[in-house]
């Protein structure tokens, strides 16, 4: 759903002690804030388009993106797609790093030569 948000004279203040409040929570308790706001539809009130302003740089500081799209905040809608999680990151990064020396391994010696966890990943794999 896409909000249509008008700014308010006390919304700049009220923008801010969020961020500051935002700020200290925890990595999943945002990414809770922003499923709660996507299984409601939202943003549906001032209030909610507020906190989701408020969220978007912290979001993009600690995720490295945001699901909140903004158009020059008179339209504010949420991205389906989740928030990155770290835990599942770092296996992914961990499973691609083993496949690249894996690779390098095939690379450098030829499948006759490789070891026997060596093989038995390529043979898995391949």
């Amino acid at each position: 759903m896409t909000y249509s948000y008008l700014e308010r004279t006390t919304d700049a203040e009220q923008i801010k002690m969020r961020t500051e409040s935002f700020s200290s929570h925890s990595d999943e308790a945002l990414r809770h804030i922003v499923q709660e706001a996507r299984e409601t539809g939202g943003p549906h009130s001032h209030d909610q388009a507020l906190d989701l302003i408020a969220l978007h740089p912290i979001l993009i500081r600690r995720f490295g993106k945001s699901p909140v799209q903004m158009e020059g905040r008179k339209f504010i809608r949420l991205d389906p797609e989740p928030l990155p999680d770290p835990a599942k990151e770092e296996k992914l990064r961990q499973f691609r790093s083993k496949h690249q020396q894996m690779l390098s391994a095939l690379a450098r010696k030829g499948y006759d030569q490789l070891n026997d966890e060596e093989r038995a990943y390529w043979n898995s794999v391949y």
